[in-house]
């Protein structure tokens, strides 16, 4: 037995005898006061150095308060012998996760009782977020269900680094505002309810990850599974509380207000054909608005990534050029140069124009715009010479595309040239050139043999270890053109 010495007063700790599996914040054992009094004792994975001696306020906070439905702490703070933190707590029954995997399903009625009991607790305390409800911060105590374990997530959050309560939340539980490090609130304990819910109802929470990348999906992108068998009302509340938007879902006294009329209302088969069909249309519309919702959150998060990727891209693409102009700088200071990535840069000498500019100002390129090629395309941009002749245009063009090929690969650069193909009858100024349209280009790097492009050159990384190659390439393109000698290539495509 280990004596540790906290604000309230001294505790026996026993740590032979485990209360439970671990959590993410500690792990709990039995053990008692110096009466005798059996109690349960938390020790939180962390010390001193790492909350700077903060003291567990909300701990502090709770202990003076009556509680019906939160369990209530004995005491809590950090053991005066030692850097370590502890919480005690009186010693339950059992707490609900064991309920449910004795049992597998919960009826509605019983589990309704049960959800009513947990948002009693929450409104109880309702100047604090809990942060990681779950069914294991459940514990049966004196005959009722009580929230264990309120304040511990943000005694963390406020104590110790964002990797630290991203390691601890509990992944099957946390909400979409939680995996994006966002501030939590009232909104996200309603979310853990729901996942509550489900596991009373089936067995299991929402969503069954089961890694941690996978629950981060889920919870962001994916549409909880429709529940057939309870109430239409019922269902559709579940679906307003695992709403994405932490705005969207219901407030926690709305939330009791409507568990209270599921709970009260007749069965559905007791109900007249036009209300029972009310309802139903009801629960149908919620979790149509919620998937939509799901799907609407999908589709911003893949375009805020490919977004950031593009973003990344183009930084390591200006880097290319600007190490391209500082060489003609170097080289050739009579050049004149003009660098825009906004409208497009360019480099004039003698009878030559060196430009390029990006595609549609720097826009992120969407998913599957090059369906029939199959690339992975999230930006583009372009770059040509030109060489003045009286009566016509001596050019070269590429379109460089940032893509990713698979995804075991990173994104990279890569050039690519196009020239007509023998079904296209319209001349064209100089080949090889670029193009600019998204459907052009995939359609000339497929498989399909009618379109009137096909590729003349590439595709050809150009970053990374093959900068020097592209630089070389349109640096002596460049040359060539200021001297009146840059010539349409012999044949194409080229090698």
């Amino acid at each position: 037995m280990r004596k540790i010495k906290l604000p309230q007063g001294e505790w026996l700790l026993d740590e032979a005898k485990p209360l439970g599996s671990p959590g993410g914040f500690g792990a709990v054992f039995e053990g008692s006061g110096v009466d005798g009094e059996r109690v349960a004792i938390k020790r939180l994975n962390l010390t001193a150095p790492q909350v700077a001696y903060r003291e567990l306020h909300v701990a502090g906070e709770l202990l003076k308060r009556d509680l019906v439905h939160v369990l209530p702490f004995l005491d809590a703070g950090q053991d005066a012998d030692s850097d370590q933190y502890f919480t005690v707590m009186p010693v339950a029954e059992r707490d609900l996760q064991k309920e449910i995997d004795s049992r597998n399903a919960i009826p509605q009625a019983e589990a309704l009782t049960i959800l009513l009991s947990i948002v009693d607790g929450l409104l109880e305390v309702y100047d604090l977020v809990h942060r990681d409800l779950k069914p294991r911060n459940i514990l049966l105590h004196d005959g009722r269900w009580k929230i264990a374990d309120f304040g511990l997530a943000r005694f963390l959050e406020e104590s110790t680094s964002l990797n630290t309560v991203m390691e601890g939340m509990t992944a099957p539980y946390a909400a979409p505002e939680q995996w994006n490090r966002e501030r939590a609130s009232h909104a996200t304990d309603v979310y853990a309810l729901g996942c509550i819910a489900y596991a009373l109802l089936t067995g299991k929470p929402p969503f069954q990850g089961p890694s941690r990348a996978e629950y981060k999906s889920q919870h962001l992108q994916a549409s909880p599974p429709v529940l057939q068998n309870i109430t239409p009302l019922f269902r559709s509340l579940l679906a307003t509380m695992l709403r994405k938007q932490p705005q969207s879902r219901p407030e926690l006294r709305r939330v009791r207000e409507q568990l209270q009329k599921v709970a009260e209302a007749p069965k559905t088969g007791n109900m007249t054909a036009g209300v029972a069909a009310l309802a139903r249309a009801g629960a149908a519309h919620a979790e149509q608005t919620a998937a939509e919702e799901a799907a609407t959150r999908l589709k911003t998060t893949v375009l805020n990534t490919r977004r950031q990727v593009s973003d990344e891209g183009f930084r390591i693409l200006k880097d290319i050029f600007n190490e391209m102009v500082q060489r003609i700088h170097d080289t050739a200071p009579t050049a004149s140069v003009q660098v825009d990535w906004s409208h497009g840069s360019f480099v004039v000498m003698g009878t030559a124009r060196l430009s390029w500019d990006t595609w549609e100002a720097g826009a992120v390129i969407r998913e599957n715009e090059f369906p029939h090629s199959k690339w992975d395309v999230y930006a583009g941009a372009f770059i040509r010479v030109l060489q003045k002749v009286s009566h016509y245009t001596v050019g070269f063009g590429s379109s460089l595309w940032y893509i990713k090929w698979n995804e075991h690969t990173a994104c990279r650069w890569y050039e690519v040239s196009y020239m007509t193909s023998p079904y296209c009858d319209h001349k064209v100024p100089y080949e090889p050139f670029e193009l600019r349209e998204t459907k052009d280009a995939d359609l000339a790097t497929s498989t399909s043999m009618t379109h009137v492009y096909q590729r003349a050159f590439g595709p050809k990384s150009i970053d990374d270890e093959d900068m020097e190659d592209f630089l070389d390439r349109w640096l002596t393109r460049f040359a060539e053109a200021s001297q009146g000698r840059l010539q349409r290539p012999g044949k194409l495509p080229l090698d």
